[in-house]
């Protein structure tokens, strides 16, 4: 493979771990918050809401190279994260339920704005090979994160998770730039 093969695997890769990482801590947190705070019957709903919210932002984000970008997607979420995690801190009642929707409706969107970029950045012979790493790289992220989880929910509770999960977004979105 030429070395512009692995210029463009190495981000992809980087970015994928840390957006896993993301996702592995962000949905427990938002999960741990929304059943701290309302009842277990409220999840169905929310989910229903968190697939409505998530086809209507594929749709809306369609247009316009920057929404369609992973790196600046995960920048923005890195931000939201951010302000979710804020309003936990401040007790804000609504944020939980907020949480629950982002981070569901966001981990969709960022898959098919990121598989997007994925198809045009390799072509069908080099994709076998590239996704394969990519997925891996991926699931290793996974694994890191979900023990980073069980450690900062055991010591700080869910807000962590939130912290947690913006700064693996920011991380996705510095390594998109590379």
């Amino acid at each position: 493979m030429s070395r512009s093969f692995f210029s463009r695997l190495a981000p992809a890769a980087a970015y994928q771990f840390c957006f896993i990482g993301a996702v592995a801590t962000l949905k427990p947190g938002a999960n741990a918050l929304t059943l701290s705070h309302f009842s277990p019957a409220a999840l169905p709903w929310l989910y229903v809401g968190a697939a409505v919210l998530a086809g209507a932002l594929a749709i809306v984000g369609g247009a316009g190279r920057l929404r369609r970008d992973p790196g600046f997607i995960a920048l923005a979420g890195a931000a939201v994260s951010g302000a979710l995690a804020l309003g936990v801190w401040r007790g804000w009642p609504a944020v939980p339920l907020g949480a629950y929707l982002f981070s569901e409706a966001f981990a969709t969107l960022v898959s098919i704005a990121f598989w997007a970029a994925m198809s045009e950045a390799f072509d069908a012979r080099e994709a076998r090979r590239a996704f394969s790493w990519i997925n891996g790289i991926g699931m290793s992220g996974a694994i890191v994160s979900g023990l980073l989880a069980q450690l900062l929910a055991h010591a700080f509770g869910a807000l962590a998770l939130l912290v947690a999960g913006a700064g693996f977004l920011f991380a996705a979105g510095v390594a998109w730039r590379f």
